[in-house]
């Protein structure tokens, strides 16, 4: 066992985007005092940068899940090689959905407005929301997303409007007037 007095190696999480730094120059030793080498194999989606005997892992961007690795060292005198595997585990964090529709910006007097909001979420299991903080009196939201209406005369000028999509989490805005 590579770190049989290492506490809690079942403890080797860390956060989707994020990384984890396992130093373990404290639990990895060789009686004759041999540099060691430490290598890792079994990783897919997770990154493992050696220092010594620091790893530094992370994962694919926006990957969650776990992986079990294998942790090799060796005295480089060809007399002692130890290894063991972990399994690693990737927590998913939520992501923000974004706007992916750009809204008209130009209404013209008397002429129907109409601009319908589009957004995506890397966390494909989000169901959306769209809604408002801040529309002009002559625009209308239809519930679902979808804002439209007849500007008048008297709504010549900056017509300020904020919109909203939430993943029950996060809400993110688009404004413009």
């Amino acid at each position: 066992d590579i770190w049989p007095d290492y506490p809690s190696k079942e403890d080797f999480f860390f956060n989707e985007d994020d990384s984890l730094l396992l130093n373990l120059d404290e639990f990895i030793q060789d009686v004759d005092f041999d540099t060691l080498t430490m290598t890792v194999s079994g990783n897919t989606y997770i990154s493992v940068e050696i220092d010594g005997l620091t790893a530094e892992l992370s994962a694919d961007l926006n990957w969650y899940g776990s992986e079990v690795l294998t942790f090799t060292v060796n005295d480089l005198q060809g007399r002692d090689i130890d290894s063991d595997s972990v399994e690693i585990f990737v927590n998913p964090v939520n992501d923000s959905p974004e706007f992916t529709s750009d809204p008209l910006i130009e209404a013209i007097e008397d002429q129907l407005y109409s601009y319908t909001m589009t957004a995506e979420d890397i966390d494909i299991i989000d169901e959306l929301i769209f809604g408002f903080t801040d529309l002009p009196d002559w625009l209308n939201f239809d519930g679902v997303n979808t804002i439209s209406g007849i500007p008048l005369n008297e709504n010549v000028g900056e017509n300020p409007v904020l919109l909203t999509v939430t993943d029950g989490v996060e809400i993110v805005e688009q404004v413009y007037s």
